[in-house]
């Protein structure tokens, strides 16, 4: 059996230990980041985010918001501050309907 010097030790163990914390480092770091408002896809036509600390819907493409509603989007549960932080695409009318008497009620 090969002897292994110590130097040859800790390097292997430094190569073992970056490829098992470097996945869970990568995720953690993205998870903290600011996210960015998602893009809507050709299928969404609409946009529910916040916009200066209120619900706000936006229309596909449009950087103003087409309505605003006086709910206080701090007031909110974390998740829900997250989801429309990063904006929620909105594929019909039915959705949009539905969204907002969830957040409005």
């Amino acid at each position: 059996m090969q002897s292994v010097s110590l130097r040859d030790w800790i390097r292997r163990t430094a190569i073992v230990l970056t490829a098992f914390c470097l996945p869970y480092t990568l995720v953690s770091a993205s998870a903290n980041e600011n996210p960015q408002p998602q893009l809507m896809s050709s299928e969404h036509r609409y946009l529910l985010r916040e916009y200066d600390g209120e619900l706000a819907v936006f229309r596909e493409n449009e950087t103003e918001p087409w309505k605003l509603y006086s709910v206080a989007v701090n007031s909110l549960p974390e998740s829900d501050r997250i989801l429309l932080r990063n904006g929620i695409p909105v594929s019909g009318e039915e959705e949009l309907r539905r969204l907002l008497e969830d957040y409005t009620s």
